[in-house]
This record gives structure tokens, C-alpha cells and sequence, in this order.
């Protein structure tokens, strides 16, 4: 492999909170991804702490505040956000010799200013799109002032989109997905004899392996993730009533911390259905593993993604999962052969779709399967060769 030119600028908008965990540990698959295709790396962010050790890799961390509060005023993190993007932009300038490309990373429609100044330096910009915080937008936020944020927001995605000389996508299903159409000449989204292009991250297989064999767990229905709106956690939450309806023996485990936490409970008290639900909370990663091994289905019910990295966990597990059509989910799932994809989230689809799931007499094969896909696409090896060929289309 020529690795020569390749010297890599990776960017991402200073974490909130070095306490959570999630920022830090996608920041740390990237880079274990990406090292190896390039010469050296240098990270400009603020509240990382890297656990990658590599002698390619440098982490410069800008002076950013730590947010602990969930309710952050609009004027805090709009200041907030205007005084990253200066900060980054003098580590730019400060540390612009030790890089030709600069790889845009988690938030990266919120880094205008730097990338804008990348360009006016000759730099070359590859963009990895983690989602579209404007389509996540459109379900949690209503009105005008939903919309003007909404509008704001899809303008610094096209303006980002705009600057860049690549954008790195998983596969063809995000091109739509993002509203990248009018960029396709700049997307990269399969790569060697992969349809798929390079990843965020990559499934530790030894980690998250089949522990409990899906006949021998407990009749658990999961849901992994965040608990805000464009996840849907309140669509999950009004299938439970249907679904007990007719498995009242079935339990529900929802694993993760959010704005729609309490809202969540309510509604199931509200439907006598709290008593059959667990909420384990924000758990550290390391224990994701237990928790999916005591799940039969994975659930996720998200309005918006990219592509679900609880269902790509889920699947190297054994768990059975059904997802909505959203982002790469119909480019992974098969749908009974190794997942099941749900025609929209809506509280009645998804409780219909599972109990007719869960007659399947195959989903024991359906289980084996999902391993053996995860197995041959989305392993630390597989991501480093996909990425390797994604430098050398970008540096060729």
C-alpha cells in the first residue's frame, strides 16, 4: 500500500461530556480503522481521551466546556458552538502542516468555519456523515421554531456537503437517505469487491458473541439506545400493550438514558404495562453484550439513521432484530433471512410484525445467520481493508 500523501487531519465537534462514553468510544473504532491506511493522524477535537495507542496518532484537544445539564439554553449552545468553531480553526492553522486531508467526523455539518478554512488552505475534505441532525430535528421539534432550526440545519449540511471533495458513506441506501443526490459524483459508498463503503465502526466479534442460544433466553423484547424521539422509544412503548395482549408471559428491557425517560414510564403506567418493563439505564458498553444475550428481539424503531450500530451489536449476538426502513437498514437486513425490517414504526406495526416474528419456526437459522453476515462485513479487519481501499481512491 502507498501510503504516501496520506496524512490525515481527523475532526469532530468537541464532546459535551468526557464522562459519556458513546463520543469517546466512536472516536476511538475510527481511528483504530483508519491508522493503518494513513502515515500519521492527528485529531483536533476538545474532551477526547484517546485510548488508541498508535505512534500515528496525536491528539490535539481545544479548550471546550464540559456541559452536564440536559437543559442547555438555545443562546448557551449557540455560543458554545461559535467559540468551537474559532478553536478549531486556530488548532487548524496551528497544526496545519502535519496534514493534507482532513477527515470531518461526529457533527461535522456544525464545523463550517474549519472546513471552510481547509478549503481556502488547498486541503482535500472527506466527510463521514454520522446521520442528519435535520431530520432528526423534524421529530422532536414542531412549529416555527422547529422549523427555522430544522432549515438552519440542513443549510450547514448542504454548505459541509458542498466543501467536500469525498463523502464516505456506508452504502448506496444513505445516498437518499442524507439528500446527498446532487453530490453523487463525491460518494463513496462501496469500495473493493464490498458494496459497502468505509464504516463508523466496526462489531468486536469475540466481545459480542451468541453466550445464551436464542431458544434458551427468556421471552425479552429489547430496545438499545437512546431515549429521545427520533429513536422512537415512544412508538416501542405503545406496542407493549398490543403485544402483551396476546404473549402476556413476554418481557420488555430497555437499555439507555434520555429526554423521553419519564414520559416513557408514564405512558406505561398509564397502561398497566410498567410492571413487565426493566429500564436498565445508560450502561457502560463492555456490559451491552449480557444485556442483548437476555433479549430474544432487538426492536429499533428509529425515525432517522444511519445505520443502527445496536443492531449490528444485536446480530453478532444472536439477537433477532426488527428494524424500521431507515438509512442502510434494508442494505444489512435481509428481511427473514437474517433480521426483519418493519414498514414504518408505528406502534400496531410493530407489535404486529413481532408476534408474527415470533411464530417463525426458522429463527434459530435466522440467529446463525445474522452472525455469519456481521462475521464477513463488519469486522475490525474487514473495516481496515474497506477504509485502506477508500485512501487509496481518495489519494489516487
Amino acid at each position: 500500500m502507498n501510503t504516501r500523501g496520506r496524512n490525515v487531519g481527523l475532526m469532530v465537534l468537541p464532546l459535551r461530556n468526557p464522562d459519556v462514553e458513546s463520543g469517546q468510544y466512536f472516536i476511538d473504532q475510527i481511528l483504530e480503522c483508519v491508522s493503518p491506511a494513513v502515515n500519521h493522524i492527528v485529531v483536533v477535537t476538545g474532551n477526547y481521551h484517546s485510548r488508541v495507542v498508535s505512534d500515528k496518532v496525536e491528539v490535539v484537544n481545544v479548550k471546550a466546556p464540559i456541559v452536564r445539564s440536559k437543559n442547555e439554553s438555545t443562546w448557551s449552545k449557540a455560543w458554545r458552538l461559535f467559540l468551537a468553531q474559532f478553536k478549531l480553526s486556530a488548532a487548524v492553522i496551528a497544526h496545519r502542516k502535519e496534514f493534507e486531508i482532513l477527515l470531518l467526523y461526529l457533527f461535522a455539518p456544525y464545523l463550517v468555519f474549519p472546513a471552510t478554512l481547509c478549503r481556502l488552505m488547498g486541503k482535500r475534505i472527506v466527510l463521514v456523515p454520522t446521520g442528519s441532525d435535520s431530520q432528526s430535528i423534524g421529530s422532536m421539534y414542531t412549529g416555527v421554531k422547529g422549523n427555522i432550526y430544522r432549515t438552519t440545519v440542513r443549510a450547514f449540511e448542504v454548505l459541509v456537503y458542498s466543501l467536500s471533495d469525498y463523502i464516505v458513506v456506508v452504502s448506496d441506501a444513505m445516498i437518499s437517505t442524507l439528500g446527498l443526490q446532487k453530490f453523487r459524483p463525491k460518494v463513496i459508498s462501496g469500495v473493493g469487491n464490498s458494496r459497502l463503503g468505509g464504516s463508523v465502526g466496526y462489531v468486536d466479534t469475540d466481545a459480542f458473541s451468541i453466550k445464551r442460544t436464542w431458544r434458551d433466553r427468556a421471552d425479552v423484547v429489547g430496545y438499545l439506545g437512546r431515549l429521545s424521539a427520533e429513536k422512537g422509544i415512544l412508538q416501542f412503548v405503545g406496542s407493549i400493550p398490543l403485544i402483551l395482549k396476546c404473549q402476556p408471559n413476554a418481557r420488555f428491557l430497555i437499555v439507555g438514558d434520555g429526554d423521553l425517560m419519564a414520559e416513557a414510564k408514564s405512558r406505561l403506567e398509564d397502561s398497566n404495562c410498567l410492571g413487565n418493563v426493566e429500564f436498565a439505564g445508560l450502561i457502560p458498553h463492555d456490559q451491552v453484550p449480557e444485556f442483548l444475550n437476555r433479549m430474544k428481539f432487538l426492536v429499533v424503531p428509529s425515525y432517522t439513521e444511519v445505520f443502527a450500530g445496536a443492531a449490528l451489536e444485536a446480530m453478532s449476538c444472536g439477537t433477532v432484530c426488527l428494524t424500521a426502513k431507515v438509512g442502510a437498514a434494508e442494505d444489512f437486513i435481509v428481511d427473514g433471512e437474517n433480521g426483519f425490517l418493519l414498514k414504518d414504526n408505528a406502534p400496531s406495526t410493530i407489535s404486529s410484525r413481532l408476534l408474527q416474528v415470533w411464530q417463525d419456526p426458522t429463527l434459530e437459522d435466522v440467529e446463525i445467520r445474522a452472525r455469519s453476515w456481521i462475521e464477513s462485513n463488519f469486522t475490525k479487519p474487514r473495516l481496515i481493508d474497506r477504509w485502506i481501499a477508500v485512501f487509496d481512491r481518495v489519494c489516487g
